[in-house]
Order: structure tokens, then sequence, then C-alpha cells
């Protein structure tokens, strides 16, 4: 029993701090690079309150 309460200790810490963090990333990524292309035809004045937000870093 200590074998599976350490084992879904490390796996929920796992999924917590690594995967859902990157996970996340990737997603909002793809967020970006669809609106980019969903916008990319219109003329600029047209973007003035639609303009894709860069990444904060």
């Amino acid at each position: 029993m200590a074998r599976a309460v350490i084992g879904g200790l490390i796996t929920s810490t796992l999924l917590t701090l690594v995967v859902v963090p990157v996970v996340y990333t990737f997603l909002d990524d793809f967020g970006r690079l669809i609106a980019r292309w969903w916008h990319r035809g219109l003329p600029e004045h047209a973007l003035v309150n639609h303009r894709v937000p860069e990444a904060v870093e």
C-alpha cells in the first residue's frame, strides 16, 4: 500500500508541475498561430481592436 501512495504522490506531482504547464504552453502557442492565420488576410485598419497579443517574457 505504501508503494501505491508514494507512486500516486510522485505521479500527481509530475502531472501538476510538468505536464500541465507544458500542455498549456503548447495550446497557447497553437491558439496564437491560429489567430495569426485567421487574421492574415485582413487589412491593417480591421485589426486595430483584434491584434494578437505577443508573448510576455
